[in-house]
């Protein structure tokens, strides 16, 4: 920029005069030279510097300090017009562009003479083809079967002319489809781009110069429309408002000149009704008035006479008639209301056997083709097994009083389990005799029953195995009961009842629990939920990176979906692209439930033990502890499957992408926390238990000696400080603690501390000082100084 127009910019073109003189030349708002567009908003010319779209410097002056007397005049709504209708231009000069894009891009292109030559032959072959293959038909019906084959060797040589033709066109046609399917045109600023870009590529224009001054054009516009729209309406309301005033105040005259007219004909009337009450007061009147009100008299009585026994048969043959419609109404409105409980009963009913079985379904990973499988099966077994009201009162009351008996035998046991190997032992040790399902049903033998406990025994509830839809061991507490389905082979529920008895064989384990209970997808779905509020709080605090969370977050279903789309864009590269990583690792979340346990384990973890935890979405999304982690374990479910060569290319990803590198083969538990992550290494036979907490720089690996087993095993609740290594086929016992830059070459017992190069636990290795609390939780990295002298500075 000149020297001299930046000084006139900062300064004023006037600085060198003096004061009285810049007194006279003091700019206005309303002089030509200023640009009226800067004040009303800002300056199109200011909005595309260097693009394709650079309007140039804009020639007039810019100065913020007119905006005030500006906004305080009377000239806003001429300004805002005149800058509405320069906005409106823009637009419609780059809608105009747009749609010559799409265009260009519609049209297709130019075929060659020879392509058009052979298309035009391959049409007048399928002609001539249709038309031969009615002849052999006609043919064949007459009975000339020489002539119809004949005609039919003509049709097979025109078929092949036609193939050998549309091979030919085929190259061209799918250039041009080719080059329909690579272009696509911003509908906001115009720009071409490539479909197939990558999100980085995307974000790069969507924040580029020319397609953010063209939305702010665009906004600015729509708010002005807005605007403009709303002031029309104000004055609208305001002729309305005076319409009104004025039709309220000729109403009010029109009322008053009605009341004197009506007075003035009150007038009038009164003095008519006066000289006729005079001229009635004359005798003659009178009797002749009297003789007329005799014979009126008599007339009503003869009539009262001839009617009375004809007015009160009817009178009650319509009170009955009146009576029966109105009982016939009444039964119609109780039948209908007895019907439509019926309906809505049956409608809940069938609603709230649907949803359970969704959530029975999301649970347990059972396909809808089991789910009808297993509906068909209660089907037919309930077409076979019959209640009556008494069974299933007794069922009830047997139920309460087994459950009860039960619950005492584990109580008085202090076990976590009895079991019964068959009906006879539990009717002998409990007191009861079972049934194997509430329609007693034989066909469920043998059962086996088993009650565990986790001391508490505050509820309990019913596991069954039978196809009726109603089964269980105690139908009456299966009835109040909320159910979960379960695999069978996983042994393990995320019910949080004190007690289950168990009925099962080999096809379905179904549990129910008297506690109402949330099922645990649900309470995923919650912490999802809290993530996608928080992305829309992030939006609107920081418009930059609105298309950013929407791509990430709001625009997929699932936090697995969310994740798979995140990582797929981090790890993918120009030859291992984005959406197909993204495709395999959103497979590998549904196909294994443990992941996505897991992943849910790994954000709660970072939330309650990092202190620079932000928010659900801030630690999905930029996170790369929490990133490589689930990356890790979508490589370990690839190398159980038995695909090593794509596992190890997926360590390779992680560890550029990362700087965290875990072999696909080591075995890691839920919640961890990898806090910063840089520099990590896990070795191919590692194991770490659950809820670990590592940090940066921190080495499991071996001494380069041994084979096989040669990676450390880290146990439950343990801590790694930074810059820790330890190395070698040695255990660290759960809830240990290994201090930061120390090197680990022996075990350590559970609940200490091993600091210290080469490490030494602390207090001793005859008697080391035991650790309180879990210190993956506590997250201390330095209380254990204080038993040192030799640390105290």
């Amino acid at each position: 920029m000149d020297p001299k127009a930046l000084l006139d910019e900062l300064m004023g073109k006037d600085r060198d005069l003096p004061f009285d003189q810049k007194k006279k030349n003091k700019l206005r708002f309303d002089d030509p030279e200023v640009c009226h567009y800067h004040l009303v908003a800002f300056c199109p010319h200011d909005l595309f510097p260097n693009t394709k779209s650079d309007l140039g410097p804009c020639e007039k002056i810019h100065d913020d300090s007119l905006r005030a007397d500006f906004l305080n005049s009377n000239k806003v709504q001429q300004y805002e017009a005149e800058f509405l209708g320069y906005l409106e231009r823009l637009i419609a000069d780059l809608e105009r562009k747009i749609k010559r894009s799409h265009e260009r891009l519609e049209k297709e292109m130019p075929l060659t003479d020879h392509a058009r030559t052979n298309s035009d032959r391959i049409s007048a072959i399928a002609m001539e083809v249709q038309s031969l293959l009615k002849q052999a038909e006609r043919e064949g019906e007459d009975g000339l079967v020489d002539q119809a084959q004949a005609t039919m060797a003509k049709v097979e040589i025109m078929n092949k002319e036609k193939d050998q033709l549309v091979r030919a066109v085929m190259p061209e046609f799918g250039n041009i489809l080719e080059k329909e399917k690579r272009m696509q045109v911003c509908e906001v600023c115009g720009a071409m781009q490539a479909s197939t870009d990558t999100e980085k590529r995307l974000a790069s224009h969507l924040e580029g110069k020319q397609h953010l001054g063209y939305y702010r054009v665009r906004q600015t516009a729509e708010q002005l429309r807005k605007k403009k729209e709303d002031e029309r309406e104000a004055r609208q309301r305001e002729r309305d408002a005076a319409e009104k005033a004025v039709e309220a105040e000729t109403k009010s005259k029109t009322e008053e000149i009605t009341t004197e007219k009506t007075k003035e004909t009150e007038k009038v009337c009164f003095r008519s009704k006066e000289r006729n009450w005079r001229r009635s007061r004359s005798p003659d009147h009178i009797r002749d008035r009297e003789a007329e009100r005799e014979r009126e008299r008599d007339r009503e009585k003869n009539k009262d006479w001839a009617s009375n026994d004809r007015e009160k048969d009817r009178y009650r043959d319509r009170d009955r008639s009146r009576d029966r419609y109105r009982e016939r109404e009444r039964d119609k409105e109780r039948d209908s209301d007895r019907d439509g409980r019926k309906d809505r009963d049956r409608y809940r009913d069938r609603a709230r056997d649907q949803e359970r079985e969704r959530d029975w379904d999301r649970m347990s990973g059972r396909s809808a083709r089991s789910r009808d499988r297993e509906r068909d099966r209660r089907e037919r077994h309930t077409q076979t097994h019959t209640h009556t009201g008494t069974d299933r009162q007794t069922d009830r009351h047997s139920d309460m009083e087994a459950m009860r008996a039960a619950t005492s035998l584990v109580s008085a046991s202090k076990m976590d389990a009895v079991s019964f190997s068959s009906p006879t032992q539990m009717s002998s040790e409990v007191g009861i005799k079972p049934r194997f399902c509430a329609a007693g049903c034989v066909k469920c033998a043998p059962v086996s029953l088993a009650m565990r406990s986790n001391g508490s025994s505050s509820s309990s509830g019913v596991r069954s195995e039978c196809s009726s839809s109603s089964s269980s061991l105690f139908s009456g507490s299966s009835r109040l009961a909320t159910g979960t389905m379960k695999s069978a082979k996983e042994g393990r529920s995320s019910s949080s009842s004190a007690a289950a008895v168990v009925v099962k064989n080999d096809e379905i384990d179904m549990s129910f629990s008297l506690e109402v209970q949330l099922p645990a997808a649900l309470e995923e779905d919650k912490l999802w939920q809290r993530m996608r509020q928080e992305a829309r709080w992030d939006a609107v605090k920081e418009p930059l990176l609105a298309s950013y969370l929407y791509s990430t977050i709001l625009s997929h279903r699932s936090l697995e979906r969310a994740l798979a789309f995140h990582l797929g864009n981090k790890l993918g590269s120009s030859t291992l692209l984005s959406t197909q990583l993204c495709n395999l690792i959103n497979d590998t979340f549904m196909e294994d439930a443990s992941i996505r346990s897991a992943m849910r384990e790994d954000i709660k973890a970072v939330k309650e033990r990092d202190p620079a935890f932000v928010s659900y979405s801030h630690c999905m999304l930029n996170f790369k502890g929490y990133l490589a982690c689930q990356a890790y374990r979508v490589a370990h479910h690839l190398w159980n499957q038995g695909r090593t060569s794509l596992a190890l290319a997926f360590q390779s990803r992680i560890s550029e992408v990362f700087q965290v590198d875990i072999h696909p083969a080591a075995e890691i538990g839920s919640g961890i926390m990898l806090d910063h992550a840089t520099g990590i290494v896990v070795g191919e036979t590692a194991r770490i238990g659950n809820n670990v907490s590592i940090l940066h720089q921190v080495t499991l690996g071996g001494t380069g000696a041994v084979e096989n087993d040669r990676h450390p095993k880290i146990g439950d609740g343990v801590l790694i400080g930074a810059g820790a290594i330890i190395l070698g086929n040695i255990k660290i016992g759960d809830g240990a603690k290994i201090g930061a830059g120390s090197i680990v070459l022996h075990d350590v017992p559970p609940c200490t501390t091993a600091v210290g190069n080469p490490a030494r636990l602390l207090g001793g290795k005859q008697s080391p000082t035991k650790l309180k609390e879990i210190p993956s939780e506590t997250m201390d990295h330095t209380s254990f100084i204080k038993g040192w002298s030799d640390y105290i500075i």
